[in-house]
């Protein structure tokens, strides 16, 4: 017998805070993996390559799994978005990343 769509759903929510945390409660190896996946996932920047479909649907694919997943399960807003960027730009200035 399938399950509940609802029921599905609030699982994976609950999975996804778990590994990748909650708001003001993450520690910083889960900011540090979220603002990576926000950048490679193309989270804030386009993704279209001009001349080149199949690398605008590469990356729009990533795109994707930001916007269908991450952001959907965890409900991110766009302040914790900027965070996830302002954190990861200073590490990589850091030389941390």
């Amino acid at each position: 017998m399938p399950r509940d769509p609802q029921f599905t759903a609030k699982l994976l929510r609950g999975a996804y805070a778990e590994v990748f945390g909650v708001p003001g409660r993450r520690t910083k190896s889960q900011e540090l993996v979220l603002a990576n996946l926000a950048k490679y996932c193309h989270a804030r920047t386009t993704t279209f390559v001009a001349g080149d479909s199949h690398a605008t649907a590469t990356l729009e694919g990533r795109r994707q799994v930001w916007v269908g997943l991450i952001l959907f399960y965890l409900s991110l807003s766009d302040e914790d978005v900027e965070g996830m960027a302002r954190y990861l730009a200073q590490r990589e200035n850091e030389g941390g990343f």
